[in-house]
């Protein structure tokens, strides 16, 4: 027996009075689609604007991908667009390539900001709203009832976690979120699997969810799997039907279809990335410490807590109360409709297409939370992915109790109190979208703290700009989402598009860190962040490094102290901190390894000098004779008015040498404390090898670069002495 394609058919009640097929009266819902989402957008965009992307990326995971699709944009500028994008794919990841692959390439046609990144997941937000009304509008020819869907799922609140993972914020989980439910509903759209036209754009669709989000390949083969284990129930239930076993095996076959991108288009990418999901996920979430940790960091101890965590986390964080009442009353409605209508017949087709699908939603509920709940790490931020199979399973569970398929009509009393239940849900959804993005966030509550962080941010930024650093290595004494990762250069390149490479010495991971090991960390780095109280979150932190800084927190203050100058002092949360930078000078001007006529150019940053007020440059250097052993060096601090000329000392020119500038009584108390100085030096002799004989170097050569260049607030005058 032949399965037809498409469910039959007919005109629904709701739509009677339409002209076969008028434009304005079979597509009048889209245009209500594209108003939605334009309002939706506008909205989105001024909070993100007003709340969001001034401030800092709150979150590991978030600055992660935001400057790794930053990092992935700047190669393709400076490695072309082929290169740089082979790179992008190709770079090692445990998590996933396309987020900021993706992101990347948005940054080409938009500009390389926060706003543009965070556009990119409202896209697949907006493409799964109105592939959601598409399939419901498909499988009930009833506008009423896919508006209604779509104003459910627009009363969730997951989108808006203050805990992470929503529109605001840059990471995989709000358009995996997206994905999945697009899987999910063209897996319905394709009549469970029996058309593979379908099955194959569902495949598509997995493989693009399965790139975004390497582990999701658990949820599409465990959904799969459960799925044809369901059929082969079906199967042993009705060995008395002539017609089950051509439609599983033409479900079977669709399956197999939908497995066919999946196979080719995400498998290379699992099997390239193959040691870097062992130790993410197997030596992280299985054989290592750290899940112990992230359950007790989530309260996810003890047997309720533990089992009953994400079905809890599903209700309060994601769903809401909004949502479960709103979907008590469409079940309500859909029960009054089956009661009370007068209903048509409907096919024996379309309540097998509703018996398939809600299986379907069920088993896409189930799995990933099965998974989730075997997982000792917790996070209430991964459950978004479990609100989209909820909304199908309410509208499902509503069709099948009161049979209103395509092929069913009801009188117009019941075709107007569907009509009303969606308006009233639409309504309750847009009204959910205007009251959430009124809300004032974490940026705005707290502006005067935030901006002097971003201060900080900008301090650090000048410093190592001004120092030339290729890589700043960074040492912080507690796990801060605001000052450890890669949110420092995530700033400083969004506030002055200046690339910058962090490493961080301490504060790697969330194990105790012995003191000496601490101590050192400070003393080797470019900037260490320090905090000079103890606040109730640091008592109560579940992460051991944070308790083994709380107890060498004076050791650590005063080796800072000791060998680095502070830039910054900031209160955040409640906690003091302290910026300390290393104190440096960067020196322009080297010609293969020596100075020259064309002289040289000095930049320090203005908070070191003030301490540090003589600039010593000391090195070897040959051929010291040919400037008749003596050197005079013209060094001039450039100001807004005029050069001004800076006493020098240097020592005789032998075979070593040591210059000495003096910025004692110079007018630094006018520079800003991340501002810079740069001092210019010339020289007044120099020798041109070519022209001595001694080789074809025609360069005009004074001494060897200084193998140092330091700050110091003293020096020895006996090396000055002639």
């Amino acid at each position: 027996m032949k399965v037809s394609e498409e469910i039959p058919t007919s005109e629904s009640s709701d739509q009677s009075g339409a002209t076969k097929g008028g434009i304005t009266s079979q597509h009048w819902g889209w245009y209500v689609v594209v108003l939605l989402l334009l309002c939706e957008y506008g909205l989105f965009r001024q909070q993100m604007l007003r709340e969001v992307t001034w401030a800092y990326p709150s979150g590991f995971d978030q600055t992660a991908y935001l400057i790794q699709a930053y990092v992935d944009y700047e190669r393709i500028i400076s490695a072309g667009f082929l290169s740089g994008l082979k790179a992008s794919l190709l770079a090692p990841s445990a998590t996933g390539i396309m987020l900021q692959t993706q992101a990347a390439l948005l940054f080409l046609m938009v500009g390389p900001n926060r706003l543009t990144a965070l556009t990119l997941s409202f896209l697949y937000f907006a493409l799964f709203q109105s592939v959601l009304v598409y399939t419901l509008n498909w499988l009930t020819g009833r506008w009423s009832v896919a508006f209604t869907g779509l104003g459910l799922f627009l009363v969730s609140t997951s989108r808006f976690a203050v805990f992470g993972g929503g529109l605001a914020d840059f990471r995989i989980d709000s358009t995996a979120a997206s994905l999945y439910g697009i899987t999910l509903c063209l897996a319905i759209r394709s009549r469970s699997f029996r058309s593979r036209r379908w099955a194959l754009i569902c495949g598509a669709a997995a493989t693009l969810l399965v790139l975004f989000r390497f582990v999701s390949i658990t949820y599409v083969l465990g959904l799969l799997g459960s799925f044809i284990a369901y059929l082969i129930i079906q199967a042993l239930r009705h060995t008395k039907d002539s017609s089950i076993i051509p439609r599983i095996r033409r479900q079977a076959y669709g399956i197999a279809t939908a497995m066919l991108p999946i196979a080719c288009g995400a498998t290379p990418f699992l099997v390239l990335n193959r040691r870097a999901l062992y130790d993410y996920y197997i030596v992280g979430h299985v054989l290592g410490k750290e899940n112990q940790i992230r359950a007790a960091e989530f309260g996810a101890v003890g047997f309720y807590n533990f089992y009953f965590y994400y079905p809890t986390s599903l209700c309060k964080d994601h769903l809401g109360t909004s949502f479960i009442g709103l979907g008590l009353l469409i079940l309500a409605v859909f029960v009054a409709c089956r009661l009370f209508a007068a209903l048509r017949h409907s096919s024996s087709d379309c309540k097998g297409l509703l018996s398939d699908s809600f299986a379907l939603s069920f088993l896409a509920l189930l799995v990933p939370l099965a998974l989730f709940t075997l997982d000792v790490s917790k996070s209430p931020i991964v459950g978004s992915i479990l609100v989209i199979p909820v909304v199908w399973l309410v509208l499902l569970g509503g069709l099948w109790i009161s049979g209103l398929v395509k092929g069913t009509a009801v009188t117009p009393v019941w075709c107007i109190a569907l009509g009303a239940t969606a308006m009233l849900v639409l309504m309750a959804g847009l009204g959910s979208e205007f009251a959430m993005s009124a809300k004032q966030l974490r940026g705005t509550l707290n502006r005067e703290e935030e901006e002097h962080l971003l201060d900080a941010y900008d301090r650090i930024g000048a410093y190592c700009t001004t120092l030339g650093l290729k890589t700043t290595r960074v040492a912080v004494d507690r796990i801060l989402d605001y000052f450890c990762g890669p949110t420092v250069p995530v700033m400083t390149y969004e506030r002055s598009r200046t690339p910058l490479a962090f490493e961080f010495v301490l504060s790697k991971s969330m194990y105790p860190v012995g003191r000496q090991e601490a101590l050192d960390a400070i003393k080797s780095s470019d900037i260490a962040i320090i905090t000079t109280n103890i606040v109730p979150a640091d008592e109560a932190s579940p992460y051991p490094f944070t308790k083994s800084m709380i107890a060498i927190q004076g050791d650590l203050k005063a080796t800072a102290a000791a060998g680095m100058v502070p830039l910054s002092k900031l209160t955040f949360d409640g906690r003091d901190l302290t910026v300390f930078v290393r104190p440096g000078v960067k020196l322009d001007g080297d010609n293969g390894g020596w100075l020259t006529s064309a002289g040289a150019t000095l930049r320090a940053p203005a908070i070191v000098l003030k301490r540090y007020p003589y600039i010593v440059l000391e090195g070897g250097t040959m051929l010291g004779e040919l400037l008749a052993g003596k050197l005079h060096v013209d060094a001039r601090m450039l100001t807004a008015d005029a050069p001004r000329s800076l006493p020098t000392l240097v020592s005789p020119i032998t075979t070593t040498y040591m210059i000495a500038i003096d910025l004692r009584g110079q007018p630094l108390q006018s520079v800003r404390n991340d501002g810079s100085v740069d001092i210019t030096l010339s020289f007044d002799r120099y020798f041109v090898p070519k022209e001595r004989g001694i080789n074809s170097d025609y360069r005009q050569l004074v001494i060897m670069k200084p193998a140092s260049v330091r700050v110091t607030d003293q020096i020895d005058m006996t090396k000055f002495e002639r």
